[in-house]
This record gives C-alpha cells, structure tokens and sequence, in this order.
C-alpha cells in the first residue's frame, strides 16, 4: 500500500504551495540554492535560516529535525530546536530533542512561514486520513 506525505506551505496569498512525496528521503528547508524547499532570500524571510530544518519522510513515518537555526523549529507551536544565541552556524552542533516524529495535521513553522503535514493512503489520496 502506497501512502503520501503532502506538506502544504499556509502562506497568506491565495496560492498554497504543495510538497507530495511518496518516497523515503531527507528533505531539507531553507533559504540556500540546495535546499529541497527553498524559500526566498529577501528581507521578508530574514528570519528563516539557509538551512533551516530537514524532513526525514519514510511513508507513512515523517520527522522534523531543526538543523540548529538560528530562531528555531517549531511544531504545534512549540520549539523543538534553536541553536544557541552565541553560535554561528559553523559552530553549532546537533542537540539531542531537536528531531520530533508528526502525525496527520501537525503544524510545522519556520520563521513566519508555516507548512501543514498531511499523510493520505493510496485508496484514498484525495481525502486526508484522520487519525482520532
């Protein structure tokens, strides 16, 4: 049976950005020329760093992991990884606790920018799954 992540970008224009993926891989996001999902380097994403965070996706399991940004990941609201006020990003090394495994409807935010998982079952990939 085939399962689909969908990340969905809830940015405020009209247009949300999609991100299906079908099969295992690390996917990260940031403001570099190498991320998978690259978000503009302009003053309006200042805040998101060049990478940022990684999805780690193996259908149906998906993970976030901060890659020690500067101003944090955050799921549901709440942070899961930062790296330290007084690191560059060369200098920092990964904390443990920075990884957290998302379910159906998780929300993930990355400077102002928020993506929504979604996780669909092949017999039914127009309809979310939900779980509870």
């Amino acid at each position: 049976m085939t399962t689909q992540i969908t990340l969905t970008c809830l940015s405020d224009d009209s247009d949300q950005k999609r991100y299906d993926f079908t099969k295992p891989g690390r996917y990260t996001i940031g403001r570099a020329v190498d991320c998978d999902i690259q978000l503009p380097s302009d003053f309006e994403h200042a805040e998101i760093s060049r990478h940022h965070c990684a999805f780690e996706i193996d259908p149906p399991t998906v993970r976030v992991c901060d890659l020690d940004s500067c101003n944090g990941t955050f799921v549901n609201g709440e942070l899961i990884g930062q790296r330290q006020g007084n690191q560059t990003a060369e200098e920092a090394t990964p904390r443990s606790g920075a990884m957290r495994e998302l379910k159906h409807g998780d929300e993930v935010r990355v400077g102002h920018e928020v993506f929504r998982v979604d996780v669909f079952d092949a017999s039914d990939l127009l309809q979310p799954i939900y779980f509870g």
